[in-house]
């Protein structure tokens, strides 16, 4: 037995566990032991492919695990006179990781090198905590007001009946207390969130060199609102696929986590809407340098984004950033394959 009910779905296979996965064994249940896939190469030949279902067993050792559960997240490296940050992951709500002293320790040593560049790479993932402000707090030399938004709440306290299913890092969620206040409509203003404070000068040295961020589809949250900081204050370039979110607002700043007693599925549930009090384009972010993804780049591993990264900080020639892009590619994978591995793509 064979199925094909998802002929025209996409995944993109960026997460560790993928809404796809989740949602096509609910959508479409089946016991089949073999799955017909349509696919293209990167030729263009459009053709099915039958393969083997996934057990759960299977499917475990497919996903991606980290190494350490509180070790280093990100990888910082020198190619010449360029800076490569690589940030595959924000959400650290419970890590025991310093991420914080890991970075001031990294934008130390690029501060007092001869970089004359920095590359960000927050492709992949959508955001968790704010950290690229201590990115941004080394590339000012004074507060950087932040645009004034309005962020509102459906409640003021969590219902009693629920909260033995409720979890998340932060109780403060759980009761917003006074700082909510109701303004209509089941909706209630955070007093103490009406607008975000200042983005302020860091302590160590300041980098005075170009700054660009590789971006892409999955920078929805707190990598968004980064890369709109930089992009926004002249700070920096984008270079990538235009970003997830939108410029009017964005869900995230504090989530609960509901289990379900019958089933243990969980629903991860953003608390706070963040309206813009300006006019804004109902979009994402346009970047500076537009390279987009092709069937053929991630045939043969080549990253086209890094390497237009590479030549806008100056690189001799395409020659000479595909070279560079090619060496940084080849020893992030080396790095990855113990903390991120891909799935395997099936091409021609």
């Amino acid at each position: 037995m064979t199925t094909s009910s998802a002929r025209c779905s996409r995944c993109a296979g960026d997460d560790r566990i993928e809404t796809f996965d989740v949602f096509h064994a609910l959508v479409f249940p089946t016991s089949s032991e073999r799955f017909v896939l349509c696919t293209r190469t990167p030729t263009g030949q459009v053709r099915d492919v039958m393969v083997a279902a996934h057990g759960r067993e299977d499917r475990k050792a497919a996903m991606r695990v980290r190494a350490e559960k509180d070790g280093p997240e990100w990888t910082f490296g020198m190619l010449g006179e360029a800076g490569v940050l690589t940030m595959p992951n924000w959400a650290l709500y419970i890590s025991k990781w310093d991420w914080r002293g890991w970075l001031d320790n990294t934008l130390d040593e690029l501060a007092g090198s001869r970089a004359r560049g920095l590359v960000v790479d927050v492709r992949g993932h959508k955001g968790g905590l704010d950290c690229g402000d201590p990115i941004i707090a080394r590339l000012i030399d004074r507060d950087l007001k932040l645009d004034s938004a309005q962020r509102r709440v459906r409640y003021r306290k969590t219902p009693a009946d629920l909260d033995r299913y409720l979890d998340t890092w932060d109780n403060s969620f759980r009761d917003w207390d006074d700082d909510a206040v109701d303004i209509g409509d089941g909706w209630f203003r955070l007093k103490s969130e009406t607008e975000d404070g200042p983005v302020s000068p860091a302590k160590g040295p300041r980098f005075s060199g170009k700054v660009i961020v590789l971006t892409d589809s999955q920078n929805s949250s707190a990598t968004f609102q980064c890369a709109d900081r930089i992009q926004s204050r002249g700070l920096g370039q984008l270079v990538g696929q235009p970003t997830g979110g939108n410029q009017r607002g964005i869900n995230g700043g504090a989530h609960i986590f509901l289990r379900l007693p019958g089933s243990g599925l969980e629903v991860d549930l953003p608390l706070i809407g963040c309206f813009s009090l300006t006019q804004k384009p109902d979009a994402g972010l346009t970047p500076d340098v537009r390279v987009d993804l092709t069937a053929q780049d991630i045939a043969s591993g080549r990253d086209h984004v890094m390497e237009a990264a590479l030549a806008a900080l100056g690189w001799g020639s395409c020659r000479d950033a595909q070279f560079a892009a090619g060496a940084i590619c080849s020893a992030g994978n080396k790095k990855q394959a113990r903390i991120a591995p891909r799935l395997p793509v099936l091409f021609d």
